[in-house]
């Protein structure tokens, strides 16, 4: 469906939402991206077990391309108060080159774009490398200047 590009150099990424046709890629990603969890929690993460079709249908639902091929995916879930990061998947060769803060800045721009003061991740995330992305470049107050913004989402508003 996709081609992979031969060298991972970032060139040109691009950011678009997901359609129903890009289902089996946005599993894809998502599967290979939270796959390292089966073993730590004896089952499928969350994310994995998702009906992709149905959250593209139903939610906010972006893929992170490079070169037109894709990357990462990331769901929000639109809520009343704020905007809910239900999941953030980078596939794992490509994990630590800065593509999932690019998905979380992405986020935060739709919050303010629907008019939602605040965006939240999801409550299973409480730890590993996601509660380092979001602790170091993200906060839940996605109103606030830039500089106000780094370094003030707490370990507790992950949990």
């Amino acid at each position: 469906m996709f081609a992979e590009p031969e060298a991972y150099t970032f060139r040109h990424l691009d950011i678009r939402r997901a359609r129903q046709e890009d289902a089996e890629a946005v599993a894809e990603i998502t599967d290979s991206a939270y796959g390292s969890y089966l073993p730590l929690l004896g089952r499928k993460p969350q994310p994995m077990t998702a009906d992709h079709r149905r959250m593209i249908g139903e939610n906010d639902v972006w893929l992170l391309f490079n070169e037109n091929y894709p990357v990462g995916v990331l769901v929000l879930v639109d809520e009343p108060d704020s905007l809910l990061i239900y999941s953030v998947a980078i596939r794992p060769e490509l994990q630590g080159r800065g593509l999932g803060r690019r998905l979380l800045g992405w986020a935060e721009q739709q919050a303010r774009r629907v008019g939602r003061p605040r965006i939240r991740p999801t409550p299973r995330w409480s730890g590993g490398s996601h509660r380092a992305i979001l602790s170091a470049q993200w906060t839940c107050c996605a109103a606030q200047p830039a500089a106000a913004r780094q370094r003030q989402l707490t370990e507790a508003a992950c949990c």
